[in-house]
């Protein structure tokens, strides 16, 4: 056997779940480019790369990082036909920074899935599928403990508290770029903060906007304070055909700008909105104005 594999024990326990329901399953070769695995702070899914998604809202056991570190740097090693030498490098930057308390803060602020449910009908059961999820997805970074979720259970009172906290919710989300924090010592971590304050309040800022904006859907579309479905209907219904004013300065727009080649419809859009005063998305502004060019 060659020197360089890294011998372990057989797995048991913990270990024993992780390798039989992960392991086995899947290749993070198959998601990433060798480009990405170089660019990991861009993208790259750490947990997935060693097989730790039960462990993303919850400590990671010392004897478990380092099993699997070792036995993902034997899968990935470049003198294996399925090597990669790039996985079998990130291999150990993953262990360093799920180790490490304040690089895996970083790294988890970071990589994070900021997207937010439109603000739509939804029936009773899908906008608590929905927004439960992104809810419960958005509660670890509450500096405060436990969070309150979305449940249609709740009485009135509990509902209630749920908004009232949301709307007064303080993140402890920090957005250091982790990729140019690794390898720093504490010293240097703390004059990058202090250097990039102000974008970094700034990016502070964006993200509670982000959470204040979910709430205000949230509790427009809720089933139990908000508007029945019925009567949101009839509400889009009022706006849904198009006034003679919204024809008339849209086919204006579109001689003005129709041979824009970027962001075409995100203008006409706009100037639209800010003429008529009467709200649009762009894709209803872009299925209108195709529709008009073909007359």
């Amino acid at each position: 056997m060659p020197n360089w594999i890294i011998k372990f024990e057989k797995p048991v326990g913990e270990l024993a779940r992780i390798h039989s329901e992960y392991f086995k399953g899947r290749n993070v070769l198959n998601l990433y480019t060798r480009e990405e695995f170089k660019n990991w702070g861009k993208g790259v899914d750490l947990y997935l790369l060693l097989d730790l998604d039960m462990y993303r809202t919850k400590p990671i056991p010392p004897h478990v990082l380092e099993h699997v570190m070792k036995a993902k740097m034997y899968e990935y090693h470049p003198d294996l036909t399925k090597g990669c030498r790039e996985a079998f490098l990130l291999v150990k930057v993953a262990r360093d920074v799920l180790g490490d308390r304040k690089l895996r803060l970083f790294y988890d602020s970071n990589f994070f899935d900021e997207s937010i449910p439109e603000d739509r009908i939804y029936q009773p059961d899908e906008f608590f599928d929905v927004f439960e999820e992104c809810f419960r997805r958005n509660s670890k970074f509450s500096i405060k403990q436990p969070v309150p979720l979305l449940s249609p259970s709740d009485d009135l009172k509990k509902v209630e508290e749920f908004y009232e906290f949301w709307s007064n919710f303080r993140s402890w989300r920090t957005f250091e770029p982790v990729e140019e924090l690794y390898g720093m010592e504490e010293h240097d971590r703390s004059q990058y903060s202090a250097k990039n304050r102000e974008k970094l309040a700034s990016l502070k800022n964006q993200d509670a906007l982000r959470i204040k904006r979910l709430v205000q859907i949230a509790k427009k579309r809720d089933p139990r304070i908000g508007k029945s479905i019925e009567e949101q209907i009839k509400e889009m219904m009022k706006i849904s055909s198009w006034t003679p004013l919204e024809t008339s300065t849209l086919k204006r727009l579109l001689a003005l700008f129709g041979k824009a080649k970027k962001n075409k419809w995100e203008i006409i859009t706009e100037k639209l909105v800010g003429i008529t005063k009467v709200k649009r998305s762009t894709k209803e502004v872009m299925e209108k104005g195709l529709e008009m060019e073909k007359k």
